[in-house]
């Protein structure tokens, strides 16, 4: 089945860049402001702008709430998603930073962009859009010079006002009135003029808002909650900034990680979605993170994106569409479940124009529905995987974007599916179950039953009803490191193997019937 090629597709760009831009930005509060260098992504989630050239890029957000209305601010000493030194207390020193080179690849609702640093600090960032948050990774980030003061990336800056809340852990762990909690002799009034540490060994994630009923605007994970770590390891700090008057007015993170990072910035949710005793997991994965290629994906979405930064054949391992890459390049694969067809986006550096830029995906393909520049083209083959090459010098400077045919996946049945790595499946959804469906992955016994989590600490067997051992309590184990599984369109889901092994898929419905 023929998919259009979308016409919202956004320019797809590598610049190379000499001298560092500055540029004045409307404060939050007023109407999200396309920056010079960059322009608007809106997933209907958030809008974002991202500047490459600003302080190693910066990041401009919209209200989770309002997509049309700016959230944090850009005209402060400390900008969001910029990277600075930091000479202790509250001394801080914007860094003299060119952009060596710059990628991005925008659809309407997903995709990358990244800066190549260099002067006073080099390495590289990305930045992952995808539908409801922002995963920003770094990686070989070093300063020039030795003693220059400690590099850190400023996560946000949000202003302050009357109903502003946050969710922080010390120097006392909650979730409070900002003006109320940092008056005078108030839990937070040590935070006032002090950049402070984030202290939690069982928490990943802080949390803003000026929203009523426990909604929240945004919330800041640093790792992904299953590998990535704590508040503590990640060496997040925050500071309320009175800005030399008698009260906070601005709400500043940052972190100080060393070479490399990952958190993710996710939009909307409420306070209930996140535990003070269990890491928050993201939806999307950062899959790699140096300074030759930097990649992530969202299983839930069918996305995966890369921006690969050095040449050199990689292959990239991933539960969407494993794939190998030859040159530097900035690329996004969406796979559409209900179809198996993919849709491609892939852009060259704007200097690179005698190379070939090859890419193998590790999925069946038939054939090309569609191709936004035919002549960039150079080769393909289609089978078991798909092979493209294309001619750097007839790519140009808008993005060579292709609709590959590819193959739906089959239907399977049964009380314990066999699962061969890669592979999918779609599951139907039971004749006797109503409503919205819940659908979710266990490991099936021999003796009927399913395996259960075990202790991690004191307590080396499955735990009983009522145990807890450290952050495990007793329960079904949770099967989607196996196997994930997400709804379709329709009332079906999708099910891929991430590994080989057998899986019971239970569907339940809004009555609480469950069916194998």
């Amino acid at each position: 089945m023929k998919q259009k090629i979308r016409n919202k597709w956004k320019r797809v760009t590598s610049m190379c860049l000499a001298m560092q831009m500055i540029i004045s930005v409307p404060a939050a509060g007023q109407t999200l402001p396309i920056i010079s260098g960059s322009e608007l992504f809106n997933t209907g989630h958030y809008a974002a702008s991202i500047n490459p050239t600003m302080g190693g890029g910066s990041l401009s957000l919209s209200k989770s709430s309002d997509t049309t209305s700016g959230w944090n601010t850009m005209n402060e000493a400390l900008i969001p998603g910029t990277t600075m030194f930091w000479e202790g207390e509250n001394r801080f020193r914007g860094a003299e930073i060119t952009t060596e080179m710059s990628m991005k690849s925008l659809s309407d609702t997903y995709g990358v962009q990244g800066v190549k640093l260099g002067n006073e600090i080099h390495g590289v960032k990305s930045w992952f859009l995808f539908s409801g948050e922002i995963l920003c990774a770094g990686a070989g980030i070093q300063a020039q010079a030795e003693n220059s003061g400690q590099i850190i990336t400023i996560v946000d800056n949000i202003p302050v006002t009357k109903d502003t809340k946050l969710a922080l852990t010390n120097p006392s762990n909650g979730y409070r009135n900002v003006l109320t909690a940092s008056a005078n002799q108030g839990v937070w009034s040590s935070l006032i003029n002090t950049p402070t540490k984030g202290v939690h060994t069982q928490r990943n994630w802080l949390s803003a808002s000026a929203l009523n009923d426990n909604k929240l605007e945004w919330s800041y994970v640093f790792g992904d909650g299953e590998t990535g770590s704590h508040l503590s390891a990640s060496n997040v700090y925050y500071r309320l900034n009175t800005k030399e008057s008698d009260k906070a007015q601005l709400a500043e993170f940052f972190i100080a990680p060393g070479e490399s990072y990952q958190y993710s910035m996710v939009a909307g949710k409420t306070t209930a979605d996140y535990s003070n005793s269990i890491l928050y997991r993201t939806d999307a994965r950062l899959l790699i993170n140096t300074p030759q290629i930097q990649a992530a994906s969202s299983i839930g979405e069918g996305i995966v994106s890369v921006n690969k930064w050095s040449s050199g054949s990689i292959r990239l391992d991933n539960q969407v569409v494993p794939l190998t890459m030859n040159e530097c390049m900035a690329l996004t694969v969406k796979k559409d479940p209900s179809t198996g067809n993919i849709t491609l986006n892939i852009a060259k550096p704007e200097n690179q124009n005698n190379a070939y830029l090859e890419v193998t995906l590790e999925t069946r393909g038939t054939g090309i529905l569609t191709n936004s520049n035919p002549m960039a083209l150079a080769e393909s083959t289609f089978g078991s995987e798909v092979f493209l090459k294309f001619d750097a010098s007839k790519m140009g400077t808008e993005p060579v974007v292709l609709t590959i045919e590819g193959k739906a996946a089959e239907a399977v049945t049964g009380d314990e599916i066999v699962l061969v790595r890669g592979g999918e499946g779609r599951i139907e959804k039971p004749d006797e179950l109503s409503g919205s469906i819940h659908w979710e992955v266990k490991i099936p016994k021999g003796d009927g039953n399913y395996v259960r989590n075990a202790g991690s600490s004191k307590i080396k067997r499955e735990l009983l009803e009522g145990e807890t051992d450290g952050t495990r309590k007793a329960g079904d184990t949770d099967g989607s490191h196996i196997a994930s599984v997400r709804k379709l369109s329709g009332e079906g889901a999708l099910l891929t193997a991430n590994e080989k092994g057998v899986v019971t898929v239970l569907a339940t419905d809004e009555n609480g019937k469950q069916k194998k």
